[in-house]
């Protein structure tokens, strides 16, 4: 095969230069910098919604705060709530990167054609329909108190969209670039790295970003079920002190746990896959 034919069969994106790391870190800076302003713009006029509705309806502390009671709440028991939240975040970083280190490889394997690979996709579907929020308590009575049962319940819940987003990734790989891999005489692990590591990234951070929220989400299950710290527990013990105000200022800081966790992942999709449709585009 001539040597214009081997560059037909690599995409036009892929076989681009990619630009100077620096230069692609400024970028998605910039890009996250425009997406933060416009979230906080949406976010204004939410609280400016809320803050309406309370004043034309006259809805009491107890039900509706007003934003600005829920503010001066976050300000003046910030600590509190910091206490709180480390815990969350502890686990949340915890189980998500476990999940991370697991899903992507089981992905791989997921893609791969032969008995095994079908039976295992078969367990993780099995895994993600099971009902873990209804077995939650249990994992305190097989496991006790601490950050083990929480994790493991994030790792539960994060890590299928990855495997499968990651197990798509790499079986969506052309026939061409699979028949170039063997024609240049590379190894399996130099096909993951230069051909089906590549071509799989949008499909991988696809996951990466789901599973983002689902660990924030799954780590205030993980609290909600039993446990002694964290933002679930304070929600919990808060709603049942009738102290609103405050409870709304915690959910207010899980919030933006979630966009942070989803902000930090998309910002690392830019830095890695800079040549992705998907990102030029935006």
């Amino acid at each position: 095969m001539s040597e214009t034919t081997v560059v037909e069969l690599v995409p036009d994106e892929v076989s681009q230069s990619p630009r100077p790391l620096g230069s692609r870190v400024a970028a998605a800076l910039l890009h996250l910098l425009i997406r933060t302003a416009i979230t906080v713009a949406v976010i204004v006029v939410i609280v400016l919604l809320w803050w309406a509705i309370v004043e034309v309806f006259n809805l009491p502390a107890t039900e509706l705060p007003p934003p600005g009671s829920v503010l001066s709440d976050l300000h003046d028991k910030w600590s509190i709530i910091w206490a709180q939240a480390t815990p969350t975040i502890i686990e949340s970083v915890a189980g998500y990167a476990i999940s991370a280190a697991l899903g992507v490889p089981l992905g791989y394997v997921i893609s791969r054609p032969g008995p095994i690979a079908r039976s295992l996709n078969t367990g993780a579907v099995a895994l993600q329909i099971f009902p873990k929020i209804a077995v939650a308590p249990l994992f305190l009575v097989w496991f006790g108190f601490g950050y083990a049962p929480r994790i493991l319940f994030i790792v539960l819940m994060s890590f299928f969209p990855i495997a499968l987003n990651a197990a798509a990734g790499f079986a969506s790989m052309p026939l061409d670039l699979q028949d170039l891999g063997s024609i240049l005489g590379m190894g399996p692990w130099a096909r993951i790295r230069h051909l089906q590591g590549p071509w799989a990234l949008p499909q991988i951070f696809t996951g990466l970003k789901i599973a983002a929220s689902f660990a924030v989400i799954a780590a205030l299950v993980s609290e909600f079920s039993g446990g002694t710290q964290g933002l679930g527990v304070l929600i919990v013990q808060l709603e049942a002190n009738l102290d609103i105000s405050l409870m709304f200022a915690a959910i207010v800081v899980v919030t933006v746990l979630g966009f942070a966790f989803y902000g930090v992942v998309s910002v690392l999709e830019m830095i890695a896959i800079p040549w992705h449709v998907s990102r030029r585009r935006k």
